[in-house]
C-alpha cells in the first residue's frame, strides 16, 4: 500500500510494489517467509484463523507442534506463575503451586545426583499410587513422615494393610545377625547369631536354642516370677527356681501327678503314676534305682531316706530312724504305730524302743492273735 516501508536493505516505495521488485508464490494458510531479498515463499507456520500449526496444516490445538520443540528453561501455566516446568542441564523440575512435586536429576548434583525425587522441597505433599480397585496401593503421609500400603492413614512408619510375602529374610537394621528367616516349610528366629526358635516341618520339630548356645529358656508368671527355667550351660531344668542343681528341680511348691486332672478345688483327685525306669545297676547305693527324700536342715548328708529297687527287691532306707504313722490323731503326722531305730531296735506303740523288740500298750492287756486255719 502507499507509504508502506520495508527494511532499508530491500526497498522503499511510495505506492504499489511492482512485481518486478517483489515476487514469489506460497501455499494458502501458511505464513510467508522471505526466500531471498525480494522473494516470498511458504513459511513454517500454518494459521487457519483460530489455530496455529507447526509441521502440520491440521492443528488440533491453539498451538499444535508436529515435531520437536526446544525450551531454554521454563514452560508456564498462563496466569499461574508458580506452576511450571523448569529445565536445566540434566534436570527437570515439575512445580505446582510452588510445591516441587517431581524433580529429576542425572549427573553431578551432590546429594540430589541421579535421582527422581517426589516432594523435593519437603512440603506437605503426599504421593499416591492407585490400583484397579484399591485407591491406595501406595500412599505417603508427608505431614507425619509415614508410608501406607493399602491405606491412606498409616499409623506407623510403614503400615501395610494387607498380606506381606517374604522370600527369605527380615533383618534388624544395622544388626545383620538378628533376623527372621523363611525357607520352604521352615521358620527360624535368630538374635545375635543364636537361633532362639526354629520350626522345621521336614523334621517335625519345634526347637528352642537350635544353635546349641548357652541360652536359657524362661517361662514367666503374671507377677514376674519364673515358672520354668532351663539352664543350657548345665543341662538342667528348674520349676520355681532359676538355679537348678539337679536334672530337674521343683522348688517352692508341690508336685502332683494325676491320671485325670479334676480341676482346682477337687478333694479326691484321680491317682496318677510316677514311673521310674533305669537299666538295673547293683553296684552300690550311689547308683541304685531310688527315690531320695532330702531334708532342709543343711546338715549331714542332706538326705534322710528313700525307696529303691535292687534286683527283684524293693528297698527302704533311712539316714536315721524309720517311723510309720496312721490316722490324724495326736500329732500333725498322725499316730505313731511302728518305729525302727538306727541301732536296730523295733518299737510297736513306742517311738523309743528299749530292746530289739519293744511292744507297749497304754492300757489293758496286750493281745496277740494266731489264726492257723485262716478262718
Amino acid at each position: 500500500t502507499t507509504g508502506q516501508t520495508l527494511t532499508s536493505e530491500i526497498i522503499t516505495v511510495s505506492g504499489l510494489i511492482p512485481p518486478t521488485d517483489v515476487d514469489g508464490a506460497g501455499v494458502t494458510g501458511y505464513t510467508a517467509r522471505w526466500f531471498d531479498g525480494n522473494t516470498l515463499t511458504t513459511g513454517a507456520l500454518y494459521d487457519n484463523g483460530t489455530r496455529v500449526g507447526i509441521g502440520t496444516n491440521a492443528p488440533d490445538y491453539a498451538l499444535d507442534v508436529a515435531g520437536n520443540a526446544g525450551f531454554n528453561e521454563y514452560i508456564y501455566h498462563n496466569g499461574d506463575a508458580d506452576t511450571y516446568i523448569q529445565f536445566d542441564t540434566d534436570e527437570i523440575n515439575f512445580v505446582v503451586g510452588a510445591a516441587h512435586m517431581i524433580y529429576l536429576n542425572e549427573g553431578g548434583a551432590g546429594a540430589q545426583a541421579d535421582k527422581v525425587t517426589i516432594n523435593n522441597n519437603l512440603a506437605d505433599v503426599d504421593f499416591q499410587v492407585k490400583g484397579d480397585n484399591d485407591a491406595n496401593l501406595f500412599r505417603t503421609d508427608a505431614a507425619n513422615d509415614r508410608v501406607g500400603i493399602g491405606t491412606d492413614a498409616p499409623v506407623y512408619t510403614l503400615h501395610i494393610a494387607g498380606t506381606v510375602g517374604i522370600d527369605y529374610y527380615i533383618y534388624h537394621n544395622g544388626d545383620e545377625d538378628t533376623y527372621l528367616k523363611f525357607e520352604g516349610n521352615e521358620l527360624n528366629l535368630v538374635a545375635g547369631g543364636w537361633s532362639a526358635l526354629k520350626l522345621d516341618k521336614s523334621t517335625g520339630k519345634i526347637q528352642l536354642n537350635n544353635t546349641n548356645a548357652d541360652l536359657d529358656l524362661q517361662v514367666m508368671a503374671d507377677d514376674g516370677a519364673v515358672i520354668l527355667h532351663t539352664d543350657a550351660g548345665t543341662n538342667k531344668v528348674g520349676i520355681g527356681t532359676t538355679t537348678p542343681g539337679s536334672l530337674l528341680v521343683v522348688a517352692g511348691g508341690d508336685l502332683q501327678i494325676l491320671s485325670v486332672d479334676p480341676g482346682p478345688g477337687t478333694s479326691n483327685p484321680t491317682d496318677g503314676r510316677l514311673l521310674l525306669d533305669k537299666v538295673f545297676d547293683n553296684s552300690g547305693e550311689a547308683t541304685a534305682n531310688k527315690i531320695v527324700l532330702f531334708d532342709d536342715g543343711g546338715v549331714g548328708p542332706q538326705w534322710k531316706g528313700g525307696i529303691g529297687v535292687s534286683h527283684h527287691d524293693i528297698d527302704f532306707y533311712s539316714g536315721e530312724n524309720f517311723r510309720f504313722w496312721t490316722g490324724h490323731g495326736s500329732t500333725t503326722e498322725g499316730d505313731n504305730r511302728f518305729t525302727i531305730l538306727t541301732d536296730g531296735n523295733v518299737g510297736i506303740g513306742t517311738t523309743a524302743p528299749a530292746g530289739l523288740l519293744h511292744l507297749r500298750v497304754s492300757s489293758g492287756a496286750l493281745n496277740t492273735y494266731y489264726d492257723g486255719d485262716g478262718d
